[in-house]
């Protein structure tokens, strides 16, 4: 893992017996822009229930967890809005003096 990694993905062989890496990243891609962590193991697991029902007569366990990542932004912002509110309350409590 690096610094650029966005999400990991860790699936039983039910999701990835049909679908590619590539297909699950691009299926995971637009829900980690929408921070939506449910829809994307949701859409998962429909795209891997719909491949097993083209591919065969039953259905493997399909099992997944995501996990997104904090994007660079965000960890910044936060640590913005962090340091904001310290500041204000140091200005609060120097006022008070």
């Amino acid at each position: 893992m690096d610094n650029d990694d966005k999400f990991l993905i860790l699936a039983s062989d039910g999701v990835w017996e049909f679908l590619s890496n590539d297909e699950v990243i691009d299926i995971i891609v637009p829900f980690w822009h929408r921070n939506d962590l449910k829809g994307a193991c949701n859409q998962i697991v429909k795209e891997a229930v719909a491949a097993w029902e083209r591919e065969e007569e039953s259905i493997d366990d399909i099992t997944c967890i995501i996990v997104f990542f904090k994007r660079s932004k965000e960890l910044i912002t936060e640590s913005i809005d962090k340091f904001q509110e310290h500041f204000q309350d140091t200005e609060q409590l120097q006022n008070k003096d």
